[in-house]
């Protein structure tokens, strides 16, 4: 019997990006905007494997180095803007304000 030689794919580059997890935010819209432009993604419950949201979202910088504003606008009607302390490769939490 021969040798298993499991196959390793190469890894992509390191690309820049902000990993948002949304507390308690079924429904919930997201805009990370940059220099560059904006992306906007839902928190909708259905958009992710096996029909499950991705947690935490995921967004790409392309070549930005930092994200210069996120927002977060709830089912409830608040609208959450955050410009400071915004991590790069990093996980930012975020809960709905009381």
């Amino acid at each position: 019997m021969g040798t298993v030689i499991p196959f390793v794919p190469p890894l992509d580059p390191v690309t820049n990006g902000v990993r948002l997890l949304v507390r308690d935010g079924l429904g919930a819209v997201v805009t990370v905007e940059t220099a560059e432009g904006a992306t906007t993604k839902s928190y909708d419950g259905k958009s992710g494997y096996l029909s499950q949201s991705a947690m935490p979202l995921y967004f790409g910088l392309g070549d930005a180095s930092a994200a210069a504003r996120v927002t977060v606008r709830w089912p409830s009607g608040k609208r959450q803007v955050l410009t400071e302390n915004l991590p790069v490769n990093g996980l930012l939490q975020v809960r709905e304000p009381q």
